[in-house]
């Protein structure tokens, strides 16, 4: 069992909804902004709340290319940037097979990827957005402090319990 569901299970419970949340959002934007032609990006993200020593952390895990998407490309030749920047022409070829409305061929996979190379790509910031977009709910800061509470109360009243007061 998690060391946060069995110390806090209330929090446990509030902040998987949390997480459930977010990928939704995140999701939503891919859809809506049409950036999962391969939909592995939105397959593959997932959530988990970690205790790390005395605090507890909430890791999104995402594909690494997606820091592409999230913090665009930049011209492959700029000094400092990403000057040898090639995206990879295997994922350019399954982009291309999936993409509705574009020419099913190696050529257009090879073009496209001389274009990210040469002209970069756009940052489209879905996470930073996401994070944004959850940290203005009020509805989660309070659902949070609420099961922290009662959590602590419960541990609390446990220890008293423990030392027969």
């Amino acid at each position: 069992m998690n060391d946060i569901q069995s110390l806090f299970p209330e929090l446990y419970k509030v902040l998987n909804q949390f997480g459930d949340a977010f990928i939704k959002h995140y999701r939503d934007i891919l859809d809506e902004e049409e950036i999962n032609a391969t939909r592995n990006l939105w397959r593959s993200i997932f959530f988990e709340p970690v205790l790390d020593g005395n605090r507890i952390d909430i890791n999104i895990h995402l594909p690494k290319y997606s820091e592409y998407i999230e913090n665009g490309t930049g011209p492959g030749h700029q000094p400092d940037s990403r000057e040898k920047f090639w995206p990879p022409i295997s994922a350019i070829k399954e982009w291309v097979k999936s993409k509705p409305g574009v020419p099913k061929d190696d050529d257009f996979a090879y073009a496209t990827r001389g274009k990210i190379h040469n002209e970069g790509t756009e940052a489209k910031h879905i996470f930073s957005r996401c994070l944004e977009y959850m940290e203005q709910s009020p509805e989660w800061k309070e659902r949070i402090s609420a099961a922290l509470d009662t959590d602590l109360e419960n541990n609390l009243l446990n220890i008293l319990d423990s030392l027969n007061l």
